[in-house]
């Protein structure tokens, strides 16, 4: 731990081929690694050099790697430092959680300067201390008993630690910035359009305490010569009160900004443009996952585009300066779209699959065709890597008092039928 050097600026935007500083690697969220000592001719002679049990439970959350240090987060809000060569045990810390605040799963820490950052299950950032696990700073970032929860993980960047997060509660959910190097709140960006403000009229009339969901639970990504934060905010959890569109003059029911790119400075937490990849999401079709950024053609100019998947998989493309919309691409594995507007992007919903249809099957089912586990970019074959299930499911009318899957009086189930 003696030989360990502070991540710096220069460190995430550029890392050694050996290390891996970010849950994607890199700020751009690629996931690819450049390290050729392992290929197609000596794979076969790997072998387990040591092995580490975590603890038990649910575990998502991304190693980092430093110097030969691997950060690893477990379930039930630990971090341990582990050396990479021998598995030996550096450090550990465990969160003292209160009684009534469960542990819930964690996607990323996140590394910067001589600190790691960690989002906890009381919904606190943490940060650590890199050579010896002690608590540096400790600041709440929500009060866990309303409901509030983080299940991502911070982006750092500009000096500001970047978070959302995830709940039902009412007015939605928000992404903070905070000071890295004493954890004091910078800014607050609500995901849910606010009354009064750019985009507050795409909530069918609903008040604010009606608005909900927008959660933030995979972390952003950043362009350091845009300077922009590139986050995904998921759909709502009350569809009910969306699903008709009411007669009103001015007021839609897009629900901004549910299924959206959206772009922050991260120095201000200000909104620079947005994107609604799928509005009025009535089927829980997620396009919350990480945003690549990498340089294409477009129009016969290289441009630095974000693209994207949501459950649905298909991927849009947009410029990552502006927003603009550049193109799409379907994978074949969804029936809920039926056509996409080559110009703009936006998307004809097949009106079958809408609740109150009947018993429906639409594809993919809500567990997604694309989901939580990542794609990974190779830059040099432009080839991209995409995990995918192909599944439907039934779209069923609920009976009278009966809960169902989503407040459009529906439930889901698993579908025989193939995508």
């Amino acid at each position: 731990m003696d030989k360990i050097t502070r991540v710096t600026d220069q460190n995430l935007i550029s890392p050694v081929s050996a290390d891996w500083l970010t849950w994607r690697r890199t700020y751009d969220d690629l996931g690819f690694s450049p390290l050729k000592q392992v290929n197609k001719a000596n794979v076969g002679n790997l072998r387990v050099a040591w092995t580490w049990s975590l603890p038990n439970g649910a575990n998502e959350a991304t190693p980092l790697v430093h110097d030969g240090v691997l950060f690893v987060h477990s379930f039930g809000d630990k971090v341990q430092a582990l050396d990479a060569v021998s598995g030996d045990l550096l450090w550990q810390y465990s969160r003292d959680l209160p009684k009534d605040a469960s542990p819930s799963v964690k996607r990323n820490i996140s590394i910067y300067g001589d600190k790691i950052y960690v989002p906890t299950s009381d919904v606190h950032i943490v940060a650590l201390d890199y050579k010896t696990g002690k608590v540096i700073w400790d600041k709440e970032v929500a009060d866990y008993k309303g409901g509030i929860r983080m299940t991502g993980g911070p982006l750092v960047a500009k000096g500001k630690v970047m978070i959302g997060t995830v709940g039902r509660n009412p007015g939605g959910n928000f992404i903070v910035g905070l000071d890295a190097q004493t954890g004091a709140q910078a800014w607050r960006f609500n995901v849910i359009a606010q009354p009064g403000e750019p985009g507050g009229n795409s909530w069918n009339g609903l008040n604010l305490e009606q608005r909900n969901g927008a959660s933030v639970w995979v972390a952003g990504s950043y362009d350091p010569a845009l300077n922009l934060a590139y986050f995904g905010p998921a759909q709502t959890y009350d569809t009910g009160p969306l699903l008709h569109a009411v007669d009103r003059p001015g007021i839609t029911n897009d629900a901004l900004y549910t299924d959206s790119t959206i772009a922050l400075n991260p120095d201000t937490g200000k909104i620079v443009w947005h994107f609604q990849h799928q509005p009025n999401d009535q089927w829980d079709l997620d396009w919350a996952f990480e945003r690549l950024l990498f340089k294409m053609p477009v129009n016969g100019v290289s441009r630095t585009v974000v693209v994207t998947s949501g459950k649905q998989a298909i991927f849009d493309v947009v410029d990552a300066e502006t927003g603009k919309y550049v193109s799409s691409m379907d994978l074949g594995l969804q029936d809920v779209v039926s056509s996409i507007d080559p110009a703009t992007g936006a998307k004809k919903v097949n009106a079958k699959a809408l609740p109150g249809n009947g018993p429906v099957v639409v594809c993919p089912h809500a567990g997604g065709a694309k989901s939580w586990i990542p794609t990974s970019y190779n830059s040099t074959t432009k080839l991209l890597y995409v995990p995918l299930v192909e599944s439907c499911m039934d779209l069923t009318p609920v009976s009278k008092g009966e809960k169902g899957s989503l407040t459009s009086g529906v439930k889901w189930s698993n579908s025989a039928a193939a995508g």
